[in-house]
C-alpha cells in the first residue's frame, strides 16, 4: 500500500512540475532564440518586408503600434542608414516570472551609413520568439548651414 501511495505522490509531482520544466527549456535557451529573432528582423529589414515583422510580432506589441507606424520608423530608418551589415551585442536581460520567459537585447548595429543602437524586446514562448518592443536611437541629423 505504501508503495502505491509514493507512486501517486511521485506521478502528481512529475504531473506538476512539467509546465515549470518546459518554462525552464524556454529560459536556457531564451538568448539563443531572441538572437536568431533578431537575424529575421533585420533580413526582412533589409529586404524592406515590414509588414512580415509586424505579421510576426506579439498582439501586445500590435496593439500598441499600427503598421503604419512601423513601416513609417523603419522606412525614415532604412532610408538614412540604409542597409544592415553587422551588430554588436551591447547587453541582455533575461527574466523569467510566473512561466513567462522574457528577453531585452541592445545591440550597437552598423548600416551602410552609419551607426545606431537598437533595443528589442522579445517574449519566448514554446521556443519561439514574437517581437513586443522595438526602438532605434538614429544618430542626428545635421543642421544645413
Amino acid at each position: 500500500m505504501e508503495n502505491k501511495t509514493m507512486k501517486k505522490l511521485l506521478l502528481s509531482a512529475l504531473f506538476l512540475a512539467a509546465p515549470l520544466l518546459n518554462s525552464c527549456k524556454d529560459t536556457f535557451n531564451s538568448l539563443s532564440i531572441a538572437t536568431t529573432a533578431i537575424t529575421d528582423f533585420h533580413t526582412r529589414y533589409n529586404s524592406e518586408d515590414y509588414s512580415g515583422i509586424y505579421d510576426n510580432a506579439d498582439p501586445v506589441f500590435q496593439t500598441a503600434s499600427s503598421r503604419e507606424d512601423l513601416s513609417t520608423l523603419l522606412t525614415g530608418a532604412h532610408t538614412k542608414l540604409g542597409k544592415i551589415t553587422s551588430t554588436d551585442r551591447t547587453s541582455f536581460n533575461t527574466q523569467t516570472y510566473n512561466g513567462r520567459t522574457t528577453v531585452e537585447i541592445v545591440d550597437r548595429s552598423e548600416f551602410e551609413h552609419g551607426n545606431a543602437t537598437e533595443r528589442f524586446n522579445y517574449k519566448i514562448s514554446g521556443g519561439k520568439a514574437t517581437l513586443s518592443g522595438y526602438h532605434i536611437e538614429l544618430p542626428p541629423i545635421p543642421k544645413a548651414p
